[in-house]
């Protein structure tokens, strides 16, 4: 149901900030989703820009692959202005 994934994408997110490993599947679901008959556009960025906050929190390296391709990818210019955002700051 809706309200069942936007719980399971919710709860990732919120994991971010521990580096459990078992929401990189998860998040990475959140990067790989363009269309969604149950998310908006809006919502879809929404999500993605929570988890690359949250990631870019804790600079978490395992990431770096994901929102490289994200960076270069993604149709949303707020997202990939983001993933960009992470990726300078991990090289500096």
């Amino acid at each position: 149901t809706s309200k069942e994934l936007s719980l399971r994408y919710s709860s990732a997110i919120a994991l971010i900030n521990l580096k459990n490993p078992k929401v990189i599947p998860i998040v990475n679901e959140i990067f790989d989703l363009n269309t969604h008959k149950i998310f908006t556009p809006e919502q879809i960025a929404g999500l993605k820009l929570n988890a690359l906050n949250e990631i870019q929190k804790v600079r978490w390296v395992e990431f770096k692959n994901k929102v490289d391709y994200l960076s270069k990818n993604e149709q949303n210019l707020m997202v990939k202005a983001k993933a960009l955002e992470f990726l300078n700051q991990l090289n500096n």
